[in-house]
């Protein structure tokens, strides 16, 4: 009851906000800086996942406590019937997205010598819409995968389809596919990206005299490796 009806709105909201000001604070400099447009894109991915989260977890909560079982399972099955592929479409581009900003950081850090190329705000735009095209074609077969029934006493309940029974289906996709790209192979390339991250701004440090541009490269760079440890820390809990 605390954690579903109590702590997860001021969560939601929380975090709600804290995206609508990244938004706001960053709108007008999106074109100009390929992080900044990266980061809008993230806050907006993020909120998704937030408003998700009011309907897979606190709306049944409220059910839940107002002693309404059966209305709480029905409702929590057809909510994620009806928004699973938009859903997943949004935390696997979350997870990219964390990526992407702490692997442009680490360009424009590491090297920069290719920053022009890979970093320019038109590079990011293009890669960012072909990443989410390729995430929404990858997620369409999950439309399909799910079906509702009906019991005898009312509830609610999702089944596989036939194809998702598949057990070659299953696991390939399922339990190897999914895992891999919305948490294995993210972790291990933020983990790498954070610890070079790190070890750039190590470098920096011990250069010459540091000029009011560098200063300021390096606090943006330091911003994405908190960001990528929290986010590492996320995936992991």
């Amino acid at each position: 009851f605390v954690f579903s009806v109590i702590l997860t709105p001021i969560f939601i909201v929380v975090g709600l906000v804290c995206n609508i000001l990244i938004i706001i604070l960053l709108w007008s400099e999106r074109n100009k800086s390929s992080t900044k447009f990266l980061l809008i894109l993230l806050a907006i991915t993020d909120s998704m996942i937030l408003l998700w989260m009011v309907g897979l977890v606190f709306i049944p909560a409220l059910f839940r406590h107002a002693g309404k079982m059966v209305e709480s399972l029905s409702f929590v099955n057809k909510f994620e019937m009806y928004t699973r592929y938009v859903g997943n479409v949004a935390l696997t581009a979350s997870s990219w997205l964390t990526v992407y900003v702490a692997w442009q950081r680490y360009v424009g850090a590491c090297k920069p010598f290719l920053y022009s190329k890979y970093g320019s705000s038109k590079a990011v735009k293009t890669t960012s819409l072909v990443g989410f095209i390729i995430n929404a074609i990858y997620w369409f077969p999950d439309i399909f995968s799910k079906r509702l029934v009906t019991m005898p006493d009312g509830t609610v309940l999702v089944i596989d389809s036939p194809f998702a029974e598949n057990k070659y289906f299953l696991i390939i996709r399922t339990l190897i596919l999914n895992y891999a790209i919305n948490y294995v192979v993210p972790i291990l390339l933020l983990t790498y990206l954070s610890y070079a991250l790190i070890v750039a701004l190590k470098k920096a440090r011990k250069m010459r005299e540091r000029m009011t541009t560098s200063s300021n490269k390096e606090q943006v760079t330091l911003s994405i490796v908190i960001v990528v440890v929290i986010a590492i820390l996320s995936y992991i809990l």
